[in-house]
């Protein structure tokens, strides 16, 4: 939704695909978004992409941006049919299925591929064997408008929930999913928690694993301690809350947003080793880096984060220029109207390779120009 809004903000057409009663869907409506339905059922959905393909071409869009595994597979179909050529986010650092039709979708069936972290985008040329020139990574950017702590001091959050401003909080923001290490979390609240008694904890964010989050805190005994609060649309304001933020990954990541969010944000950070994470989190500096799945070590980092305030807020303030430096919405907005620009004047339609600046100047404000991009 950033991306779109952005784009629109710079004088583009854009719109959305998706499947019908997402949230996504929803929110890109209610943002005045053109929306389209299109159902996805699964990879080689034939009449998706037949009526993703007919969107296109009523909307003269110049490209189609791709999100996840089914809509890339429909996406690279519908631009075949309405001859519009494709860009692959991947948004992960996770193995690609190792057969030849799983990776047609990066190399034959997209113009190009754009990852949110140099990790993925090495394993894509290491394991796809796609090629360095057609893939690049651009970390997903922050409102830095909107994160800004100058704007709230948190104090709204903490009252709401009862906790005094006094007291040492400290949170995770993730959906409730295994690879997010909640578990680890919740095995290192119960250490901080022997050190600093008052601490409390904040868990946002909603997923298959609330039942086994809400039993893990029964059994740690963290029911007065632990506060899971679900989906929030408020992030700034609960960021501005807390201490330490912690993000507890098991396994890869893109570059993860709510790291960003929270650096932005100025809040010290606790995370693990893991791909993704160590290209904006530097050890020491913006925060404080552990081993995955340990949460001795994970409750340590923020115990010596809530005894030396001074260290937390020096690592806040360099998390917040780290990313005005490179992560924010504008810089990312920028890198991506290039990678489109340059896509559509490759392809055919364009004049078979017409200049960036004539493909700016026909394409500002008109129909569907950045193109739609399906979710």
């Amino acid at each position: 939704m950033a991306e779109l809004a952005g784009l629109a903000r710079r004088g583009h057409r854009t719109g959305l695909l998706a499947c019908a009663g997402g949230e996504i869907l929803a929110r890109a409506r209610g943002a005045g978004v053109p929306c389209w339905e299109v159902p996805f059922r699964h990879a080689l959905d034939l009449p998706s992409a037949a009526r993703a393909a007919r969107v296109l071409r009523d909307q003269r869009a110049d490209v189609l941006v791709t999100h996840s595994s089914k809509d890339s597979w429909v996406g690279a179909l519908a631009s075949r049919l309405a001859g519009v050529p494709a860009v692959r986010m991947r948004h992960l650092a996770v193995p690609v299925r190792r057969n030849p039709i799983s990776r047609l979708v990066y190399t034959r069936l997209c113009r190009r591929i754009v990852t949110t972290g140099e990790g993925g985008r090495e394993l894509l040329i290491r394991e796809v064997g796609v090629r360095p020139d057609r893939i690049v990574a651009v970390p997903t950017g922050v409102d830095l408008e909107r994160f800004d702590p100058r704007l709230t001091d948190g104090g709204p959050a903490r009252r709401a929930l009862g906790i005094p401003a006094g007291v040492p909080v400290v949170g995770m923001v993730a959906v409730l999913r295994s690879k997010k290490g909640h578990r680890y979390f919740v095995e290192a609240a119960r250490e901080v928690v022997r050190a600093v008694p008052a601490a409390r904890f904040l868990i946002v964010g909603e997923g298959p694993m609330r039942p086994t989050v809400e039993r893990w805190i029964a059994e740690a005994g963290l029911s007065g301690a632990v506060f899971l609060l679900g989906h929030r649309e408020d992030i700034p304001e609960v960021m501005a809350a807390l201490n330490v933020m912690v993000l507890p990954s098991r396994r890869a990541e893109g570059v993860p947003q709510v790291l960003t969010q929270a650096l932005a944000m100025e809040r010290a950070v606790v995370t693990t080793d893991v791909v993704g994470v160590t290209e904006m989190v530097e050890d020491g500096v913006t925060g404080v880096v552990v081993p995955p799945e340990d949460a001795p070590a994970l409750a340590k980092a923020v115990i010596g984060l809530l005894e030396d305030p001074d260290r937390a807020t020096a690592m806040g303030r360099a998390g917040r220029r780290r990313v005005a430096a490179g992560f924010s919405l504008e810089g990312m907005l920028a890198r991506m109207e290039a990678i489109y620009w340059e896509v559509a004047a490759a392809h055919p339609r364009a004049g078979g390779g017409a200049s960036p600046e004539k493909a700016s100047a026909a394409g500002r404000g008109a129909p569907g120009r950045a193109g739609p991009e399906a979710r």
